[in-house]
């Protein structure tokens, strides 16, 4: 007597081997989903630390500050000694621009940016859909406040000690 698989028994290995491949595709699936969210999640806080680092270290080595503007935008004009286009005691202004209301670092060996000297500075686009730009000064002004919004994202908020 030849041993062999009855049809019964084929087929319930067949449903059973479906039921396994369609278990472990929609767990790929899903883990490809979730690693595109981290990813996703990992560049906007990647962004976000380098506007701080860029902001922070122009603060820190910055030997004037000067903070003009309204309620909503604030510009910080800075005498520093932190340029990233090596310009030796570089100007460098941070302001929001008119156009998608983008957050702008502009770095020259003079301010105030004209049309004479537009030639001679770098102009950097930091990030679009800048809602809130705001900077203050404490009373002693030896701390300034910054607050940035960006839309549909959290707003980055940070205290700077200039002693």
């Amino acid at each position: 007597m030849k041993k062999a698989f009855t049809l019964i028994e084929v087929i319930i290995s067949v449903i059973l081997l479906g039921l396994i491949v369609t278990f472990i595709y929609k767990s790929l699936t899903n883990m490809q989903i979730s690693n595109n969210i981290f990813q996703n999640k990992s560049k906007e806080l990647s962004k976000k630390e380098k506007i701080l680092k860029l902001l922070y270290e122009d603060l820190f080595e910055a030997d004037s500050i000067k903070i003009t503007g309204g309620k909503k935008y604030k510009a910080i004009e800075l005498k520093t000694n932190s340029s990233i286009f090596n310009i030796s005691k570089p100007r460098v202004l941070w302001f929001v621009s008119n156009y998608k209301n983008t957050l702008v670092r502009a770095e020259s060996s003079k301010l105030p940016l004209t049309y004479e000297n537009r030639f001679i500075s770098h102009i950097s686009k930091v990030k679009e859909n800048c809602e809130t730009f705001f900077i203050q000064r404490s009373n002693k002004a030896d701390k300034i406040l910054i607050f940035i919004k960006f839309k549909n994202e959290k707003p980055i908020v940070f205290e700077f000690y200039k002693p």
